[in-house]
């Protein structure tokens, strides 16, 4: 099948590439499934090597600018992608340090006696063979990486199917693991749409999705039929709350960028934020002055990224919509800026008088929205915050210590930034587990980040083979019956 390539920030299209058919996958994991086993059998100290010579080689000028000028012409933007390519750089070195500081990890626990005399066992541990990685077009290389890294050090093979939408960086990857064989043989790109991503399904060990909730559960339904485990990153409506007693004008800028970063197509932002009522006036007054003096400083469509996939923008204009159908009021923003026909950019967009039977305060937008609602008690300001179908991400803003842990240990989200937004993009050490339709599986972070692509084997032996056969080998002498 043909698809074609966009640039987002011109409108254009610049081409188009054949995916890779579905019947190639089978073969493509074929090569996978052989050079896996040398692999993972060179040991975790190798693979951690190699590693090492793929991201030397990653921060190579030629291949980096390379990488940039790709991911830019796909996505649209420029700073994001340096920043995706250092986000990548940091999460092989990260990786490649734990293997070497816990290296006993892939080696077999110590031999333990049994309640039975002459028995002993040990826990062991292989890889899972072929990992099948399927990412989203909004951070193409770093979700493409955040599980392949792991997966690798693991000691298992990794196909990729990134997302057709931005297919450029995919093409230059495809050559720089190809210049790195003791990588590239074991990881392996297929581009190409749905078809290529059902093919990896049902071809692979275990699979790790990031997207959709929709397309998720026709994942997480193909991966049962074949029962292979899934690990799901999904959707996201995340929630930030602001007590009375938080510094207002930094939690305004702290919100604005996590509203608004990326155009807010990330999982990680700021969708919705409930404003306790005593601050409620000041907090909207400073986040309209913040907008405002950004806008009158440059234009929007010079620092603001485009909206990646034409399919998003039916999405943001039937929000939009909604919202003011059910009264409303747009504060600031709320229309595309003048742009070049089939650019779509947005200036960050305030928006009050909200409330959640709307689908701006209801359904993932990914847009430069911030809703804003006013709240009087904590208990209502956690009730409105749980009250989602999503779980991902949360954020809370106060002076007190006390409400902070109280409020965060009930909010109902995988992981919560204290008067901060959007941490767990820097800050991988602590696992998170997925909540309500944000996911499922084991987390992508901490050690399990790690774990979830390891196999635990229970070895057991008799240890003393000249010793008479145990009480419950019913066969072994007639004179027990």
């Amino acid at each position: 099948m043909r698809f074609l390539i966009r640039n987002p920030r011109t409108g254009q299209a610049e081409g188009t590439f054949d995916g890779t058919a579905p019947e190639d996958v089978g073969s493509l994991i074929q090569s996978i499934r052989r050079a896996q086993i040398e692999w993972e059998g060179a040991g975790v100290v190798a693979r951690a090597k190699g590693l090492q010579i793929f991201a030397d080689r990653l921060n190579d000028k030629v291949w980096r600018e390379k990488l940039i000028e790709a991911l830019s012409a796909d996505t649209g933007r420029r700073t994001e992608s340096f920043t995706e390519i250092s986000g990548l750089t940091s999460t092989l070195q990260r990786w490649i340090s734990y293997a070497f500081e816990n290296a006993g990890l892939w080696q077999a626990e110590s031999v333990m006696p049994t309640a039975i005399p002459n028995f002993t066992q040990q826990c062991a541990r292989d890889a899972v063979p072929v990992v099948g990685v399927i990412s989203p077009w909004n951070f193409p290389l770093l979700l493409s990486f955040v599980d392949t890294v792991p997966a690798l050090l693991a000691g298992c093979g990794v196909i990729i199917k990134p997302s057709e939408v931005t297919p450029r960086w995919a093409f230059v990857m495809k050559e720089l693991l190809e210049s790195v064989p003791v990588v590239g043989t074991v990881c392996r790109i297929a581009e190409g749409g749905a078809q290529t991503g059902e093919a990896v399904v049902d071809r692979v060990d275990a699979v790790c999705f990031t997207g959709s909730v929709g397309v998720g559960r026709k994942v997480a339904v193909r991966a049962a039929e074949r029962l292979i485990p899934a690990h799901l990153e999904l959707g996201g409506k995340d929630a930030a709350i602001v007590f009375a007693d938080a510094d207002v004008e930094s939690a305004v800028r702290s919100l604005l960028w996590g509203c608004t970063a990326n155009a807010g197509q990330s999982c990680l932002s700021i969708e919705r934020i409930y404003v306790q009522s005593d601050v409620y006036p000041q907090f909207i007054h400073t986040m309209r002055e913040k907008i405002e003096g950004l806008i009158s400083r440059s234009p929007v469509i010079e620092w603001m990224a485009p909206v990646i996939s034409p399919a998003q923008v039916a999405v943001i204009e039937s929000h939009l919509r909604d919202a003011r159908a059910q009264g409303a009021c747009i504060e600031t923003g709320g229309c595309w800026e003048d742009a070049p026909q089939g650019v779509n950019i947005m200036a960050p967009t305030l928006i009050t008088q909200v409330h959640h039977g709307m689908s701006i305060m209801s359904e993932e937008s990914f847009a430069p929205f911030i809703p804003v609602m006013p709240f009087k008690t904590e208990s209502e300001a956690v009730g409105l915050a749980n009250d989602s179908r999503y779980g991902l991400s949360a954020a809370v803003y106060s002076s007190d210590a006390t409400t902070l842990k109280r409020v965060s240990d009930a909010l109902e989200a995988s992981a919560v930034s204290l008067n901060d937004c959007g941490l767990t993009a820097f800050l991988h050490q602590c696992a998170k587990s997925p909540r309500k339709e944000s996911g499922a599986g084991l987390s992508r972070m901490g050690a399990d980040g790690l774990l979830r692509f390891m196999r635990k084997k229970a070895v057991l032996k008799k240890s003393a083979a000249e010793q008479a056969d145990p009480w419950w080998y019913p066969l072994s002498s007639p004179s027990r019956n």
